[in-house]
């Protein structure tokens, strides 16, 4: 008995020496400073809200809001922890713009926090103060928020990996030490994953990262590793199969975009080098005519939801598909490479027109939502957008590819310098974007909108890692 006493003892000590640490590194700011930022983020959002009041409403969004209400079987396609967030918040009050001002409240807050974190960092006030600013008018990001589908609440956990990892940074790594710190770290990762099929593209290079950098938690990234399979596994096969919810069944079907783009391409721009059984393939599922006449080079898209939509390809084995891929990009290497580089030109275009701004609209349906746009809101936006659409409103709102660009010259640098650190903040948004550009079927901002939100914050966490680094050094010498 006594033995236990003095573990529980031990363990008080040691959660304590950890805080302390941790509040060591904090400063004190008076409350004013963190309601200003959340209202700096929160009027930016309502502005938004107002100018496409009630918010986005599209297909997807439909078929969720229909399994919330019970007139259709939950189902995994759009991940069925997303709709039950839904169904949560209708508890409350079953009201769609209610659904979407929950998500901007829980937006406004998390960044707020995030924001915070920076002033425990250093950076100056004045510069979180525009970079509030930044994300609060970006319509990048806004035009994301108001919209009700499960890119908003997948960016939310992203947000708060990074606070996390800000705080792994002040302790160095102590904060992984703490019990509850570790179940708060599964619960985010577990729940990018089950709001995001390709979560996963984010979760294994931020855990790799994370523990490489701070090894002495390795113990722990094993455990929690571990932990997040079992989980995924348990949830997926004997909770879905004793709640009735339906899996996705047609995963190949989901992950050949860009294959497709490539077979669709060659068919349709260089006929005469296209392989013949990609030929027979191709016309077995339409006439070269509706080839011709529907696909956009790089928009897979752009023919799937007209040639069969969510079944389309199901039962098609992915080597089949790969083997033919392999055999056009031979035959016809410049279609090829022209389908793959506009498939995946959301990640990588710096400078130029986006085709891909987020298109916030009311699908036509049976509850009764329909535009009700505020007048006021609306020309406020509609100014803002008139300026993000110029050559560098582009860069800075739309074309991700800044940021990756940016990320890029930002990890290059701190290698350099052996801040390691600094590549926790950088590798698993990296990672996750260059991964998740080879799955698209169509260029679309929402699955990238996240970076808007980071890249101001991630730069400044890593300059103050920088500034830190170079005055430890003054100080040796």
């Amino acid at each position: 008995m006594s033995i236990w006493i003095q573990n529980i003892k031990k363990k008080f000590k040691s959660g304590k020496k950890m805080r302390m640490q941790e509040n060591s590194t904090q400063k004190v700011v008076k409350p004013v400073f963190e309601i200003t930022i959340f209202v700096i983020i929160m009027i930016g959002q309502l502005i938004y809200w107002g100018a496409f009041f009630p918010g986005g409403f599209n297909l997807d969004a439909y078929g969720q809001w229909d399994q919330v209400h019970g007139l259709m079987k939950l189902n995994n396609w759009h991940p069925v922890f997303t709709t039950l967030c839904y169904w949560v918040i209708t508890r409350i009050w079953d009201n769609f713009a209610f659904c979407i001002f929950v998500q901007l409240l829980i937006f406004s807050v998390s960044v707020t926090v995030l924001l915070y974190q920076l002033y425990i960092v250093n950076v100056p006030k004045i510069i979180i103060i525009v970079i509030a600013f930044c994300i609060a008018i970006n319509p990048g990001i806004s035009m994301n928020n108001v919209c009700l589908y499960k890119d908003v609440p997948f960016t939310i956990v992203v947000i708060w990996l990074c606070i996390v990892t800000i705080k792994i940074y002040l302790t160095k790594g102590d904060w992984l030490k703490q019990q509850r710190n570790c179940l708060l770290l599964w619960i985010l990762l577990l729940a990018m994953m089950l709001i995001r099929h390709n979560g996963i593209f984010f979760v294994i290079p931020f855990l790799l990262t994370i523990f490489f950098v701070y090894s002495k938690a390795m113990k722990q990234g094993i455990i929690l590793a571990v932990c997040l399979v079992v989980s995924i596994l348990i949830i997926e096969e004997p909770v879905f199969q004793a709640t009735g919810v339906e899996k996705h069944d047609n995963v190949v079907g989901e992950m050949v975009g860009i294959p497709m783009a490539i077979l669709a391409n060659s068919y349709v721009n260089d006929y005469e080098n296209t392989p013949n059984d990609v030929k027979e393939y191709l016309e077995s599922i339409a006439d070269r005519s509706e080839w011709q006449s529907r696909y956009i080079i790089g928009e897979w898209d752009s023919c799937k939801w007209e040639f069969g939509g969510i079944d389309l390809l199901k039962g098609e084995k992915l080597n089949d598909i790969l083997r033919m891929t392999k055999e056009t990009i031979i035959n016809s290497p410049k279609t090829s490479f022209q389908a793959f580089k506009e498939a995946t030109r959301v990640v990588w275009q710096v400078v130029g027109k986006a085709n891909w701004n987020t298109w916030v609209y009311i699908e036509d349906n049976d509850y009764g939502i329909q535009s009700n746009h505020l007048g006021v809101c609306e020309a406020i936006v509609n100014f803002i957008l008139k300026g993000s659409n110029t050559l560098v409103g582009t860069t800075f709102c739309w074309n991700i590819g800044t940021v990756v660009v940016t990320y890029l010259l930002v990890g290059i640098y701190t290698i350099k310098k052996r801040l390691w650190e600094g590549l926790c903040f950088l590798i698993p948004s990296l990672v996750y974007d260059l991964c998740t550009a080879l799955l698209l079927c169509g260029s679309s901002h929402r699955y990238f909108y996240f970076n808007g939100v980071l890249v101001l914050p991630v730069i400044a966490v890593i300059f103050c890692i920088v500034k830190k680094s170079t005055v430890s050094n003054e100080r040796k010498v």
